[in-house]
């Protein structure tokens, strides 16, 4: 089973890019992240995610198209801030008083699976530390490599 398709601007910072690998249906308008304003519905703390992360962007790293998975990445980001608040103040448990059994907070099964939805957003935008390193800069070199040929 093949793996997910790269962007070609993937493949050429990996340098695998070839003329028969070219996805020439590839949307093209890449946009500077600092420049786009976060969608008007999201909550405060999502917008201040979004800013927050535009500053953080490589320029040119999204197209257009990508600008609805990250907002859903923020807005994710967001509820999971504000379930966390509330288990926070109210604790991980909470007693039955008729029966004095102990059950787990209901919001943490919630919060699971905004985690869960959160984790392909961040592997989809690169927001993870594997899905960077994926990605290598084409011809240059990481810090510290010495190359014995530099000098001949």
């Amino acid at each position: 089973m093949p793996g997910r398709p790269k962007p070609t601007a993937v493949k050429k910072l990996q340098g695998t890019l070839y003329k028969k690998r070219l996805n020439t249906e590839e949307p093209k308008d890449l946009r500077d992240a600092s420049q786009m304003e976060p969608p008007a519905y999201l909550d405060d703390t999502a917008k201040e995610m979004w800013q927050f992360s535009v500053s953080q962007l490589p320029k040119n790293m999204l197209a257009t198209l990508d600008w609805s998975a990250f907002a859903m990445w923020a807005d994710t980001m967001s509820k999971i801030i504000a379930i966390e608040k509330i288990i926070q103040q109210e604790g991980l448990t909470y007693t039955n008083e008729k029966t004095g059994t102990v059950y787990a907070h209901p919001l943490l099964k919630e919060q699971d699976q905004l985690k869960n939805l959160l984790r392909g957003y961040i592997t989809e935008l690169g927001f993870s530390p594997s899905s960077r390193a994926r990605v290598h800069t084409f011809g240059g070199k990481k810090t510290g490599e010495e190359n014995g040929f530099d000098e001949l």
